[in-house]
């Protein structure tokens, strides 16, 4: 949860609504990846995927995209990306898409910067301890 610090929503989830979050997600260990502190040996950031067959095209979504605040801005989703993409081509993934807050810059310039596209916005509905609540956000894909 210290890698979502500063997003209010993770002040409104608990650890079973995150694991229900993650089951209904699919979420799929195999195609998901972290990135580790080597001094401490702690996860600083991360990338959960699914994977599924999508109208015939085998397609990842990356559920979950979150760097501790302290290792923000140094590069830690870039070398994740780089090490999962060519994992998802490998297993002959052909779109990988995800979706992130409209106002997140950081995230929707590290998005762009890896190749990913703005297909469209779109509005996700977020179970919470103090209900569901809509959040505005921007879809990005990616052709592997």
């Amino acid at each position: 949860m210290e890698a979502f610090e500063g997003f209010q929503i993770t002040k409104e989830c608990t650890l079973q609504l995150f694991r229900e979050m993650l089951r209904s997600n699919d979420y799929h260990p195999l195609f998901s990846m972290g990135a580790f502190d080597e001094s401490t040996n702690k996860i600083i950031g991360f990338v959960l995927n699914n994977v599924k067959t999508i109208n015939d095209k085998k397609t990842a979504y990356a559920i979950l995209v979150a760097t501790k605040p302290e290792y923000r801005r140094q590069n830690v989703m870039s070398q994740i990306f780089a090490e999962v993409l060519p994992i998802l081509r490998r297993e002959q993934v052909s779109i990988y898409y995800t979706e992130t807050k409209r106002n997140n810059e950081p995230a929707i310039n590290l998005y762009l910067k890896t190749g990913f596209h703005i297909t469209r916005s779109v509005t996700t509905e977020v179970t919470t301890t103090n209900g569901i609540r809509q959040v505005e956000q921007v879809e990005l894909l990616l052709n592997l």
